[in-house]
């Protein structure tokens, strides 16, 4: 269980990087067409790009891996990618909109081509995210389970069940240097 989530605070160029990047996906993706997938739609527009981009920027420097929050495309369903040594890890960061959030929510008809999902809550404070706790993919496969929030059904995991962001830190940086 997650017991120490990391803050991280955000500079003000990562949250203007931030909002143009949410702006820039939002007017894309409305422009293709191509619909939210989302269980919580209490929010709208690039608001609701915003808090999963402060995420993963907030996940990419507590990891020291390479992201771009402009990047064009249609998302692969990972996020990022960090190097372990003769591996590669895929990264998928999940986030939410409340500090007090008990449940990772995934995305319904979502594939599961990631390694590992990283959970990233927002604080009082709209320059600080807490990277709150991790878990491999085949764990989420066992724990996951029906979640409806009042915004419809979808898959979720209860954080209580997420493991400590420190323990992949470290799995992952002992797999870099050896």
């Amino acid at each position: 269980m997650a017991v120490h989530p990391i803050s991280v605070r955000l500079s003000r160029s990562d949250l203007a990087r931030a909002e143009q990047a949410a702006a820039l996906r939002w007017q894309l993706a409305r422009a293709a067409n191509v619909k939210d997938k989302l269980i919580d739609t209490s929010s709208a527009g690039a608001e609701s790009d915003l808090a999963g981009i402060k995420a993963e920027i907030a996940v990419s420097k507590l990891l020291d891996v390479d992201f771009e929050a402009t990047a064009l495309g249609i998302d692969n369903g990972c996020d990022m990618y960090a190097s372990a040594g003769k591996h590669e890890i895929a990264i998928q960061v999940k986030s939410c909109k409340a500090p007090s959030s008990r449940w990772m929510l995934g995305t319904p008809h979502q594939r599961l081509c990631w390694d590992v999902a990283i959970f990233v809550r927002p604080t009082e404070d709209n320059a600080v995210m807490e990277v709150y706790g991790w878990v491999g993919k085949k764990e989420y496969e066992h724990r996951v389970e029906t979640v409806d929030l009042g915004h419809g059904e979808g898959p979720g995991i209860k954080i209580d069940h997420l493991r400590d962001i420190e323990e992949f830190w470290r799995m992952m940086n002992e797999r870099r240097c050896a």
